[in-house]
């Protein structure tokens, strides 16, 4: 079996990746290249959405410039919703620490994906 995609390529060339790749290969090679997904539902103080926002912005521009991420303020029953992918754990669990810790969030909810699921 096939460790990742260079591995592959060095074996065999472009022409046969795809024919290289085994059911069980490609399931393997999808595991170790899936990248660490978490989803944040966020209840902030009243009137204080935009700082909040700006507060996870810097955290992320300042700190975690490599890991994606989007963030928008919501309707309904959560103020702000925020997606992290990382292509580590340990980052993702940094940023929600970091998250957590702000102030004028009242209360979090976080959802990881699984990753087995994604395929």
């Amino acid at each position: 079996m096939f460790s990742n995609q260079k591995e592959i390529l060095s074996k065999c060339g472009d022409n046969c990746f795809i024919e290289a790749l085994t059911k069980q290969a490609l399931i393997q090679w999808l595991r170790n290249n899936i990248m660490p997904t978490a989803y944040v539902l966020l209840n902030v103080k009243p009137e204080s959405e935009l700082e909040v926002i700006k507060q996870i912005k810097d955290i992320m521009k300042i700190e975690y410039e490599s890991v994606r991420h989007e963030l928008q303020g919501v309707y309904g029953v959560y103020d702000i919703v925020v997606k992290i992918e990382s292509e580590s754990m340990d980052d993702v669990k940094n940023i929600l620490a970091k998250i957590r810790r702000i102030d004028k969030i009242s209360s979090t909810i976080t959802m990881l994906v699984i990753e087995e699921q994604e395929v």
